[in-house]
């Protein structure tokens, strides 16, 4: 990952008190300049509403209360920007946090146009159903899994869930369970059962629990096999991890067991310390950025889970260790402290994932957008950049970033977004910024190669053996037929993802996609 730009160290939040609204002076001036354009103001002011309903302060106005984006200035928003605002919280999973930020504030829910309103509220009742729904199909499915022998570990959202003020705030589309049949190892720590058909039969047993609950099969991999049910249900049950990471995090979550406790009161019900969810989360979203972007729904768990946890200082410790010194001398396995997280085994742990600069990045853009950091260029080039990639990133961003690393560019974002944080341009138009992230190839300014190109064919014709048989299970089970895979991939595409085939064999000859 590029680490070019140092994110900066901030000691002093610019805003004391709470009724102290940020400067324009607490913005880097060419930060100024990239956040001037519309859309990222209508950004602003989503995170703003955000910034609301978890009750946080600090905000930052643009603009001195014209189209700024303290919550309290969107009381003079047109229709236009309301339909912007929530068109925005769609895309990135935020419709009903953001409308619990609204409903802050009489007026706020005075000035936004009834249609509008209807549909916001509609989708945050809908957010807290889904919650309750998914929380009770999930204690189920867990119950029987014990009763059959599995242990099963909830991941990702499902606790983050629970870590906001108030149920209903955070959106799911699914929820990931680990399952497996696990044994104290030698050291003690927990580890899968080393026997030739446990993984099939750990697979059977799991069709056999959801399939007698109602639930089909939407998707079935190496690692995955996903469910679905009518209406909204959808669960994947992981029986690995590392089979879509690479280097350091595949072989660091090999093992995903091996930090993990039982529950007291199930024995198969398994869970991570507070300390590894947060590394969880790092990791997933390093995922989801390196490939193709991702939301700032992450950022909101970001700062959803530092609240959970304090703040780590200068050498490493949380805020709320330095009052509790005993708390250092609980077990980071024994489940998540009150008191703190242990930021000393947090930071040891993301040097061994190769996350640290990532994870700094994100942390000083939670603290940005939520007050108590400056807002400088590297901050406004990540939240723009995930301003445009929805919450799992976008087709888009993952041909402009394949593309770009063809052309042996170390990047971690596409050249338009990197640019910004270089400060060399804006996107409103004062600097090169879009002119160039147009270019048909890349999104860099430059046309690719020749040479480029065919490296860049060959790669998506023959990716790594992990990421064929971990989207492509039939070549797991039939490695023989890998040679064919280029054909059978090309036929998939044609049928399931046919537009965006087009977009990338459009860059890819040098003209601009159908999307641009």
């Amino acid at each position: 990952m590029n680490t070019t730009n140092a994110v900066p160290q901030t000691t002093t939040p610019p805003c004391d008190t709470p009724e102290q609204a940020c400067d324009i002076a607490d913005i880097a001036p060419s930060a100024q300049r990239a956040l001037s354009a519309e859309r990222a103001r209508d950004g602003l002011m989503l995170m703003g509403l955000v910034r609301a309903a978890l009750g946080t302060h600090g905000e930052t106005n643009l603009s001195g209360g014209d189209g700024g984006t303290d919550a309290a200035d969107l009381g003079t928003a047109t229709a236009n920007r309301w339909a912007r605002i929530h068109a925005l919280a769609a895309a990135q999973s935020l419709q009903a946090i953001s409308w619990m930020g609204v409903n802050t504030d009489p007026a706020l829910v005075a000035s936004v146009p009834a249609a509008i309103a209807s549909v916001w509220e509609n989708e945050a009742n809908l957010t807290l159903y889904r919650q309750i729904t998914f929380d009770m199909a999930r204690e189920r499915i867990l119950a029987q899994l014990s009763a059959r022998g599995i242990s099963s570990m909830p991941l990702k959202g499902v606790h983050t869930a629970t870590y906001y003020p108030q149920p209903g705030m955070r959106s799911m589309s699914d929820n990931d369970i680990l399952v497996g049949f696990i044994e104290r190892g030698s050291d003690g720590t927990w580890q899968p059962v080393r026997d030739t058909d446990a993984d099939e039969r750990l697979r059977r047993i799991v069709i056999d629990v959801m399939s007698a609950d109602g639930y089909d099969i939407s998707e079935d991999t190496e690692s995955d096999t996903g469910f679905i049910k009518k209406p909204f249900l959808s669960f994947e049950m992981h029986r690995m991890l590392e089979m879509r990471y690479r280097g350091a995090i595949h072989d660091y979550y090999a093992n995903p067991w091996r930090r993990a406790q039982p529950d007291a009161a199930d024995p198969h019900l398994m869970r991570w310390s507070l300390e590894d969810q947060y590394l969880f989360h790092i990791t997933h979203m390093q995922k989801h950025y390196a490939i193709g972007g991702c939301g700032l729904r992450f950022v909101v768990d970001e700062r959803v889970l530092l609240d959970r946890m304090g703040r780590p200082d200068e050498s490493g410790e949380s805020q709320s260790e330095q009052q509790s010194e005993s708390s250092e001398s609980q077990s980071k396995q024994g489940g998540q402290r009150q008191s703190g997280a242990d930021w000393r085994y947090i930071n040891d742990e993301l040097s061994k994932l190769g996350l640290t600069d990532f994870e700094r990045r994100v942390r000083h853009l939670a603290e940005a957008l939520f007050g108590g950091a400056r807002i400088g260029n590297d901050d406004a080039a990540l939240f723009l950049y995930m301003l445009d990639s929805g919450t799992y990133g976008t087709a888009e961003h993952q041909q402009q970033m394949r593309m770009q690393r063809a052309l042996g560019e170390n990047a971690d974002m596409p050249e338009r977004y990197a640019r910004i944080g270089r400060a060399e341009g804006g996107i409103d138009g004062s600097g090169d910024g879009d002119a160039a992230a147009d270019d048909a190839s890349t999104g860099s300014g430059r046309r690719m190669p020749i040479a480029a190109r065919l490296r860049y064919i060959w790669r998506r014709l023959y990716p790594e053996r992990s990421e064929l048989v971990g989207f492509y299970p039939l070549f797991a089970r039939h490695p023989w037929l890998i040679p064919i895979s280029p054909l059978y991939r090309v036929f998939v595409s044609l049928r399931r993802r046919p537009d965006q085939l087009r977009d990338e064999l459009q860059r890819l000859g040098g003209r601009k996609s159908s999307g641009q």
